[in-house]
């Protein structure tokens, strides 16, 4: 696994704030203090998210999507989904007629062919181009949360998050893996306080890695907030911990991290293996796991 981005919708540091967990970021040349908008490779057959980040974050840390196969998107914000990366794999000159699987929301997936509709009669060749060609490119799989899937050699259930997206009535989705390279992998970012449906569907079950957004650190937000903070983090943690979903042996990444929470990497790390010891980490860009 590699994580490409571990930062929110502005990144770290935010270039527009003058905060003193910005400025300590821009002025640091510690790598673990800059942060691209959040995805990850979880295998080099299968991504989650694009947003518009990926590709010089790939770039950065020597990975390439030569193989991909399949992409999950959690929502249709633009800093987890890039709309003009839809595009990009039919200009490669080695990439041929493969498709890659996208799955999704339906809601996420009408927002989606809205914008690809809209690109192609906005009357501009260059952008009716790019994207007339998308079905050559994409399989569009509209995923429905609960219910398993079986890909490749993985199966995959999403659940819902307590976070909107930009389409009507959308929820962010967030992906539980079982995998035979990197074992049982649950994805939770966008999240917010988690439901307790999402709990229940993870009763039984038993994480080797458990990697969940921790946005907003020790800056306070509402039960309802479609974000964590650390006190919502931990009680999130103590659900899993007390089900057994999470157990001794589960590897637990923080990320998602948000200029707002206050936190430098340390700080914000230091908190946390106070209450749950090495086995929590706070991710960060480039983190090969």
């Amino acid at each position: 696994m590699l994580f490409l981005g571990t930062g929110a919708a502005e990144g770290f540091p935010d270039p527009f704030c003058g905060c003193e967990a910005c400025l300590a970021a821009e002025k640091s040349d510690d790598p673990k203090l800059k942060r691209r908008r959040s995805a990850l490779l979880l295998n080099e057959e299968t991504l989650i998210d694009f947003g518009p980040d990926v590709m010089f974050a790939c770039a950065a840390y020597g990975a390439s999507l030569r193989n991909l196969r399949h992409m999950f998107l959690t929502h249709s914000h633009e800093d987890h989904f890039s709309y003009w990366n839809l595009a990009y794999m039919g200009m490669s000159q080695t990439w041929g007629d493969r498709r890659i699987a996208l799955y999704m929301s339906r809601e996420a997936r009408g927002l989606i062919e809205q914008f690809i509709a809209w690109g192609e009669r906005c009357g501009h060749p260059d952008v009716e181009n790019q994207l007339r060609n998308t079905e050559k490119y994409y399989e569009f799989v509209t995923v429905e949360p609960f219910r398993t899937y079986h890909v490749d050699d993985m199966n995959v259930m999403a659940v819902y998050g307590r976070h909107d997206g930009f389409a009507a009535g959308e929820k962010s989705l967030n992906y539980y893996f079982e995998t035979p390279r990197q074992g049982n992998v649950f994805y939770a970012s966008d999240t917010g306080r988690v439901y307790d449906e999402t709990y229940d569907a993870l009763k039984g079950k038993r994480l080797d890695t458990l990697i969940i957004e921790g946005s907003f650190g020790k800056k306070p937000l509402g039960p309802e907030n479609g974000h964590l903070w650390q006190e919502t983090l931990c009680e999130a943690l103590d659900r899993l911990i007390a089900q057994s979903t999470i157990t001794s042996a589960t590897q637990i990444y923080v990320t998602h991290i948000a200029h707002h929470g206050r936190y430098t990497h340390y700080d914000y790390e230091a908190y946390l293996q106070a209450r749950y010891g090495e086995r929590i980490h706070v991710a960060y860009d480039g983190l090969r796991v």
